[in-house]
């Protein structure tokens, strides 16, 4: 799927901290969104011209997450 509206955000910990909560979202609903192996799938961060600046796979969102 993909964001065709995408957010603006201040920097890289604001990127990082947008992507982990899409990607726990997805993880959360991920059924819904017809994933049935996370690990086939990934958040990729681009920029406002499309370009593909980090990839973050889905197996991987929860490990980042901040523990609460």
């Amino acid at each position: 799927m993909r964001d065709r509206e995408g957010t603006e955000l201040g920097g890289l910990s604001d990127v990082q901290r947008e992507a982990i909560a899409v990607g726990l979202k997805v993880l959360k609903h991920r059924f819904s969104y017809g994933i049935e192996d996370p690990s086939a799938c990934s958040i990729r961060i681009s920029n406002e011209i499309g370009r593909v600046l980090s990839t973050i796979p889905l197996e991987k969102i929860k490990h980042l997450a901040p523990q609460a």
